[in-house]
């Protein structure tokens, strides 16, 4: 019941934000500027990259699960594939710093924001001028298609025409029928960024994503890296003679692994929606067995290599 609630809930909404988006808002926030991401949060799936079947909290289906164990990380290094920019999604999925910029009509009103980051990530248009989308039917683009409205001080959005990929970097697909939910909002120097991605094709449910980013007032282009000429190369030369990476089923050797390092149990690691619930607590009690001493990625986000950093720091040289 609660999860057919919330499936409801974010169609209702998502409804409600396609009807809103037609019309120019009458107010508009300051959002400008250059936003260092927090990398407190996530720190493992936000900058090392989440590690190989490692879906908990993503609610997959079955054709999900099985694209994402078909999926190998050997992949980027394809000549035909290493140009490819990750989705409008990775802007709630990484660690990266943005920057915020608005395109200005005659009148001096907002007609677009556009959100910038590193060079694998296409910058974010968000129209914010009535602009109709694509026709449905229509060739997809890798950013997507985004309109916009203020509803207060929270820049809501709506991207769809999304081409297909991959919706994490460790291989969950996304297909060209979804779409993503964006929150954004600005608390004095911290923005929020709230997501909401929906995939008929491969997720069971709604998966709720948010990041938060601290205003900087470095110059624009300090610490940020952005769109520049890619060139492809035989990074691996025997992936550039016709070999396409995948794995079979049941062949993937990364499947269990969450389930033997960390004692997670197989239908949470394995994205069953069920595992994102506080619920999920009770039907694992008395079963689940935490594993012993901190050996990988027990220093948090902090740099083991540092003899002055502030943060937290290894005490094992396991990572």
């Amino acid at each position: 019941m609660l999860k057919r609630h919330q499936a409801a809930l974010a169609a209702g909404v998502y409804m409600g934000l396609a009807v809103a988006v037609v019309a120019p808002a009458l107010a508009q926030t300051d959002i400008e500027g250059t936003y260092n991401s927090q990398d407190a949060v996530d720190y493992r799936s936000m900058l090392l990259g989440p590690r190989a079947a490692d879906f908990l909290g993503i609610p997959l289906n079955a054709q999900g699960r099985a694209g994402a164990l078909a999926y190998s990380q050997d992949t980027v290094s394809v000549p035909g594939h290493q140009c490819e920019s990750w989705g409008p999604q990775y802007l709630v999925e990484a660690g990266f710093n943005i920057r915020v910029e608005p395109t200005f009509d005659d009148t001096g009103y907002v007609t677009a924001w556009t959100i910038s980051a590193w060079n694998d990530y296409q910058p974010l248009v968000i129209h914010m001028d009535g602009q109709k989308a694509p026709d449905p039917n229509g060739l997809r683009r890798a950013t997507g298609f985004t309109v916009g409205h203020w509803e207060g001080d929270t820049l809501q959005t709506i991207t769809t025409d999304m081409k297909d990929g991959v919706l994490t970097r460790n291989g969950v697909p996304s297909s060209d029928r979804e779409s993503m939910l964006l929150w954004i909002t600005r608390h004095d120097e911290q923005l929020t960024v709230t997501g909401i991605i929906q995939d008929p094709d491969f997720l069971a449910e709604p998966w709720v994503q948010a990041r938060e980013f601290i205003y900087t007032h470095n110059p624009p282009d300090a610490g940020l890296h952005y769109q520049y000429p890619c060139m492809q190369v035989d990074e691996v030369p025997e992936l550039g003679r016709g070999v396409v990476p995948f794995f079979l089923p049941g062949k993937n050797p990364d499947r269990d692994s969450m389930m033997t390092r960390f004692h997670i149990p197989e239908d949470a690691a394995q994205g069953d929606p069920a595992a994102m619930y506080p619920e999920y607590r009770n039907r694992i009690k008395g079963q689940y067995v935490p594993p012993g001493k901190c050996t990988l990625d027990c220093c948090g986000w902090g740099d083991f290599r540092a003899t002055n950093n502030p943060k937290m720091e290894c005490k094992d040289e396991g990572l």
